[in-house]
This record gives structure tokens, sequence and C-alpha cells, in this order.
């Protein structure tokens, strides 16, 4: 990946060599700096390719570059639904806390220009908010909820119960590790509120 990047920078600075050489071109200033953003947006587009592997390594070789969240990442998820008008100092997720240490300034709150996510998975998140101590602390807590779910699931009888239920494994055992928690729980509650008031409706029809 490093050799990527490297090669990415070496072809933006071969072709402002190009246009500098060039006998019968004035020089020109604004061919250059294309050239050069160009070869920052390529960078940018390979760090955002980037596997949680290689973001989790990213993260550790640069915590100059940050401080741990401390919770505030899941605060944001669980408070999702405030609106930022109401609440304008509301945390943001480790998405873009993420995208930050990546490419500092890539995204900015209120931005009008679109701002650039990065997806953290579940070790990165937990290692943002309180490093390995928390890493160890989150796989404690998520292989304790993922056996206990899975114990209630085998008493269920009813279909919306089972939805439920699966719903809540596939985001313990799959969403959550992948995702951001902020997005990830925001699509759970929205689901699982989707099946309880249908099933609330069919009851009382």
């Amino acid at each position: 990946m490093a050799l990527i990047l490297i090669f990415g920078f070496a072809s933006s600075l071969a072709k402002v060599r190009d246009i500098i050489k060039q006998d019968d071109a004035v020089l020109s200033k604004s061919a250059i700096a294309e050239e050069i953003e160009l070869g920052e947006v390529v960078t940018k587009e390979l760090q955002a390719s980037f596997g949680h592997a290689e973001l989790l390594a990213f993260v550790l070789d640069n915590s100059d570059r940050y401080e741990f969240a401390l919770g505030r990442t899941y605060v944001a998820g669980f408070v999702s639904f405030v609106p930022r008008v109401i609440w304008p100092g509301k945390p943001l997720g480790g998405g873009p806390m993420l995208a930050n240490i990546v490419a500092p300034g890539s995204y900015k709150l209120g931005s009008k220009e679109g701002n650039s996510s990065l997806t953290t998975g579940v070790v990165i998140e937990s290692y943002l908010n309180f490093g390995f101590v928390g890493v160890f602390v989150f796989a404690i807590i998520h292989g304790f909820l993922i056996y206990k779910v899975t114990c209630f699931g085998h008493r269920l009888t009813k279909t919306t119960d089972i939805a439920l239920f699966l719903l809540t494994t596939n985001f313990l055992s799959m969403t959550i590790v992948n995702a951001e928690f902020l997005g990830a729980f925001s699509a759970f509650m929205f689901v699982a509120v989707i099946i309880y008031f249908f099933n609330n409706v069919r009851i009382r029809g």
C-alpha cells in the first residue's frame, strides 16, 4: 500500500516536471497546481481504500494526531436521533474521527463540499476511545452479549421475537464488527422499531 502511495505522488511529480521542461509553452502555475491537487486526491482515495488492518496500523503509528475519544463516539450512536440544531455540540461518530486522523481536515462539521468518512470497525473504534484497555474490555462485553442473546433466543416462539432475535444476532456478530458504531446502532434501532411497530399494529388489528 505504501508503494502505491509513493507511485501516486511520483506520477504527479513527473507530470509537473514534464510541464516545466516544455520549451514551447509558458510555465503555468495553474497547471502545476492542478497536478499537485490530483496527487492529493489520489492519496486520499487510496487512504479511503485501506482495510481495517491497514487503518489500525495507521492509527497505532500516528498516535500523535489524536486524543482518545473516551466514549464520545459511542455516545454519538445513542443520541443520533437528536438534531444537531438542538444540540450543536453533539459528538461525532468514529468514522469522522478516523477520517481526520488519516487525512486531517477531510471531515469538517457543516462543510458543504462533501465530507468523507471512514469505517472503523469494532477494534479500531474501541481503541480510539480507550486504547488497548478499551479493546480488551469491549471484547469481553461483546462476547458476553452474544452469549446471553443466543441463550435467550432458544426460548423464543413468536415470529416477531424471532425476527428481533435474528436482527440482534446479526448486529452483534457481523454488523458492529465491521461498521462504525453510530451507523450500525442507528440502523439496528430503525429496523427494530419498524418490526415492533408493525407487530403492535397487527395485534391491535
